[in-house]
């Protein structure tokens, strides 16, 4: 499988909110797939001086937890291609909605769902 592009990802999280300075991240810790992608939107956001704010979830009853945790320190929230948050995601969707905070996700299938924009390997 190929990493998601997060240099791309993050530009046009940037290009959306030219003000960007906190990104949320959800992810579950034991998908190593998005343990690595975390490590590399970290570097790539360093470099943009922009601060990633994580917050794990291990199952979707976790999720309204821990998007709860950050929803109103981000500017954004943010997900990789991860099973247990794309799983939940009506969770981050409710909670992003109601602290107006713009949503990204890395599956165009979860715009439908109701996140605000994806940008993924067509």
């Amino acid at each position: 499988a190929d990493i998601p592009p997060v240099e791309e990802q993050l530009d046009f999280i940037m290009q959306c909110l030219p003000n960007l300075k906190v990104l949320g991240f959800l992810y579950n810790p034991g998908e190593v797939n998005n343990v690595i992608f975390l490590k590399h939107l970290e570097k790539a956001a360093k470099e943009k001086n922009i601060k990633i704010l994580k917050a794990s979830a291990s199952k979707t009853a976790d999720i309204q937890a821990a998007v709860n945790s950050i929803v109103e320190d981000v500017d954004a929230l943010f997900i990789g291609n991860d099973n247990t948050i794309v799983s939940g995601l009506e969770a981050v969707i409710k909670t992003s909605l109601k602290a107006k905070k713009p949503f990204f996700v890395s599956d165009p299938d979860s715009v439908n769902r109701g996140a605000l924009a994806a940008y993924a390997y067509d």
